[in-house]
């Protein structure tokens, strides 16, 4: 749908808005509706960015906290999000918390205003605040999402960090690799979904490798779900957006599995046994939470677990990862020079 930007008086100055409409006259039809007095109206311009991306994980976490304290000593939200539009050094991110001040500021609701801009806010982001918003309780759930936010970066730091060394030497074996022999099918087969489910069950089966997918998995799953649930997020809401963000094809479906169990009248922890894709003890302890009415926290209290597990797999894989990656490596470089030196030696045979 078109949007429209507009000009109105207010006592303090004019100020801009935005109204999405089919035309510049249904534009026009809306704001006397809503009683705005507006000075101008025309349609709205295609940004241009010339340098820059996106904001970064970092500069949302930032903004979150910020926003957080802001809100906590009494600072309107609108004042908040003009201070932090002007504070962001990121072009783009300043740009969208400017017009996400715009829209609350024409009446729509902050987290409405946020679903405008899915690129920078997840389903997962917006439907907390949402939560918050509708509880009075938006400065405790900006701080539980920057909490979040920055568990699921140093996860992610970790893991990319023990990293490093192994992707250097896979690099260069697979470069190799890929040169005699192309995995074009394998990716083709990878995008459809069949194939998608198919070698995500096999990744999640491999010895060590797979082990450690499955656990963090298991901590992304139940840190999102103790996040929603202690937000207020309905159980099954809550399950639809942990699959959507799951990241992997096997337990995505395993939990979209459940949420049928649960609409017949069944707990959480009985349709996971069933999906065998959880450990038995995952399960065992939130059958404990539903029992005792405090899922959230044992939700949270898993994710602890499997974070410092994550890190112990990590450690040991790298371990394990430097002299086998090295054999594997040793095997490439022989195969290349064997497929390069045969066909000489077999012409010296004919010609012999």
């Amino acid at each position: 749908m078109p949007s429209f930007k507009y000009k109105y008086a207010t006592k303090v100055g004019t100020r801009e808005g935005e109204i999405e409409a089919d035309t510049i006259e249904a534009a026009k039809a809306i704001l006397s509706r809503q009683k705005i007095n507006f000075t101008s109206i025309k349609p709205k311009g295609k940004d241009i960015v010339l340098f820059g991306g996106g904001p970064t994980a970092k500069d949302i976490v930032i903004f979150t906290r910020q926003f957080a304290t802001m809100i906590a000593a009494g600072l309107p939200l609108v004042q908040c999000l003009n201070i932090l539009a002007g504070a962001t050094e990121n072009k783009m991110f300043g740009k969208a918390i400017t017009d996400i001040r715009q829209r609350v500021e024409t009446g729509d609701t902050f987290a409405d205003a946020l679903r405008k801009h899915p690129k920078v806010f997840d389903n997962l982001y917006t439907n907390m605040i949402e939560a918050g918003e509708t509880g009075g309780i938006l400065d405790k759930i900006l701080l539980r999402l920057a909490d979040y936010m920055e568990k699921a970066m140093a996860l992610k730091g970790k893991i990319k960090s023990a990293m490093v060394y192994p992707a250097a030497i896979v690099t260069v074996a697979v470069a190799v690799v890929i040169f005699l022999l192309a995995v074009y099918a394998f990716v083709q087969f990878r995008k459809t979904e069949k194939g998608l489910i198919m070698t995500d069950r096999i990744f999640i089966r491999l010895p060590v490798l797979g082990e450690l997918i499955q656990k963090v998995a298991v901590a992304k799953f139940t840190r999102t779900m103790g996040t929603l649930i202690s937000s207020g997020v309905p159980i099954i809401e809550g399950l639809e957006i942990t699959a959507r963000t799951a990241g992997q094809k096997v337990i995505e479906l395993a939990v979209l599995g459940v949420i049928d169990d649960i609409k017949q009248g069944k707990g959480l922890s009985e349709p996971l046994k069933e999906q065998g894709v959880f450990p038995t003890m995952v399960v065992q302890m939130i059958e404990v939470g539903e029992q005792t009415g405090a899922l959230d926290a044992m939700m949270n209290k898993i994710a602890d677990f499997y974070d410092e597990e994550v890190d112990t797999a990590v450690e040991g894989l790298t371990s394990l990862l430097e002299p086998a990656l090295m054999v594997f490596l040793g095997v490439v470089v022989g195969f290349v020079v064997i497929a390069m030196y045969m066909p000489i030696f077999q012409l010296g045979d004919v010609v012999g």
